[in-house]
């Protein structure tokens, strides 16, 4: 049997198909205000910088050039503005919860990664786990691919997540799919 690898482009029907054979409770107040906020750092920061991509900074996330060919070591300042726009609607929405954003790690190792999880679990209060610009490199090179991605967790279970693809060849009034 042969091995069909997916390409990103191929990910979103697929994804959508999939989604829609279980209805998730949108009437939820979480889900919806989890869903606001995505589409606030689509159409404040991302389709604006989308239009204007020849003047994005990119860095690396990493100083010392080790991983300057991985993706997951670029950054540009839109993932850091997408970041920060995410972080002060959490706050104002969800006073109550913990922001961990995935820019606010910079050269941090997995370890450290997990264990600021974990400690954040400990204090009982709602987690909410952002990339608020993920797919950076497809973004950055004017593609599909890229998406907005909220989740919340409390006492060690999921209780919303929104994963808001931002542009879509297929989506042709731009709306993005969720």
């Amino acid at each position: 049997m042969t091995k069909h690898r997916l390409k990103r482009r191929e990910l979103s029907p697929i994804f959508v198909a999939a989604a829609h054979k279980t209805k998730a409770p949108l009437g939820d107040e979480t889900l919806q205000k989890l869903l606001r906020l995505t589409e606030a750092v689509r159409s404040d920061i991302l389709l604006p910088a989308s239009r204007r991509l020849d003047t994005l900074d990119i860095s690396l996330k990493f100083g010392d050039n080790k991983r300057a060919d991985d993706a997951k070591n670029i950054t540009i300042q839109t993932d850091r503005d997408c970041e920060a726009l995410m972080a002060r609607l959490v706050a104002e929405n969800f006073p109550e919860a913990l922001f961990i954003g995935e820019e606010m790690f910079g050269d941090k190792t997995p370890d450290e990664k997990r264990l600021a999880l974990l400690e954040a679990a400990k204090t009982n209060r709602p987690i909410v786990l952002a990339d608020s610009l993920d797919a950076t490199r497809d973004f950055r090179g004017g593609g599909d691919g890229y998406a907005v991605m909220l989740a919340m967790v409390q006492n060690d279970k999921p209780v919303a997540a929104v994963v808001h693809r931002c542009t879509d060849y297929t989506d042709p009034k731009g709306n993005g799919h969720t």
